[in-house]
């Protein structure tokens, strides 16, 4: 059974995520940012972002300016992690990629109503039709523009867009929640189907059984008190030939990282204690 551990008790060092760039709202971001990981002991990140496009069609001179590129964007990032180590002494991570922007903004954001939100399992909606008959606040939260998905845990909700800035959803979708739990109003309808249990749609062979049985254990003891502090739920979903298929859920699903997490974190946590398991899958 998965641990129950609240979502914001210790134990878990939460990572605040900054995009540097020109834009004057940056300063804010940063300030912002670096108050949240001083109050709650956890980590502020400095991403600073380099569009390959801005030089890759210079040929010739492509390597120069990448070069250039990074110099810029270390200088940045040394420049704001100063600010914050002079005011709030703490020591951000800095980071530079090539890539799009975009591309580092979390899909899926989580969300603390502060009591419990399912006491039992975890449920995730798709579209708006399913919510509606299963969960009042799920079919709430689909009114927002811009919602694409909503995902519930024991203590939190995660929320899931498409298109449109946080800046501008956050205020909605709080609303929404602070309105829900007001009401009185259960959070998923008796008439609704069951929250998604982790045996839904297994695949393995028999003779594997107690392998499987050892995998579940890692993954319910090791593996899913963590990323639930994200807002997020990994489940297994079968094993087949020395594959484990996961299926990611919640914030696992629309993170950038979340490749990473699984190929790097989770596939060698499990190589590591079942030698037969040679790769980790995700199945949607």
């Amino acid at each position: 059974m998965v641990s129950k551990r609240l979502s914001r008790e210790a134990g878990h060092r939460r990572k605040f995520l900054t995009i540097i760039d020109d834009t004057p709202e940056c300063e804010r971001a940063v300030a912002y940012a670096s108050k949240r990981a001083q109050s709650t002991s956890g980590t502020l990140v400095l991403l600073y972002v380099i569009v390959p496009d801005d030089f890759q069609h210079w040929l010739g001179v492509e390597k120069i300016m990448r070069e250039e590129a990074n110099a810029t964007a270390r200088a940045a990032l040394d420049s704001y992690a100063n600010k914050v180590r002079q005011k709030l002494g703490i020591e951000p991570e800095m980071v530079v990629r090539e890539g799009k922007p975009t591309e580092e903004i979390p899909a899926t954001l989580k969300f603390l109503p502060g009591k419990e939100v399912l006491l039992e399992g975890t449920a995730d909606f798709r579209d708006a039709d399913s919510a509606a008959v299963a969960s009042p606040l799920a079919g709430r939260l689909f009114e927002i523009p811009g919602v694409t998905g909503v995902f519930f845990g024991y203590d939190f909700i995660t929320v899931t867009k498409d298109g449109p800035d946080w800046q501008h959803l956050k205020p909605a979708i709080l609303g929404a929640i602070m309105e829900h739990f007001m009401s009185g109003a259960p959070v998923m309808a008796k008439a609704g189907p069951a929250a998604e249990t982790s045996q839904t749609g297994e695949f393995y062979d028999k003779a594997d059984e107690e392998l499987v049985i050892t995998i579940k254990e890692l993954l319910d003891t090791r593996v899913r008190p963590a990323v639930a502090q994200d807002g997020g739920d990994i489940t297994f979903r079968g094993f087949e030939n020395g594959t484990v298929f996961l299926h990611m859920k919640g914030a696992c699903a629309g993170c950038p990282s979340s490749t990473a997490t699984l190929k790097h974190g989770i596939q060698n946590l499990l190589r590591h204690f079942v030698p037969e398991v040679q790769q980790v899958e995700q199945v949607s």
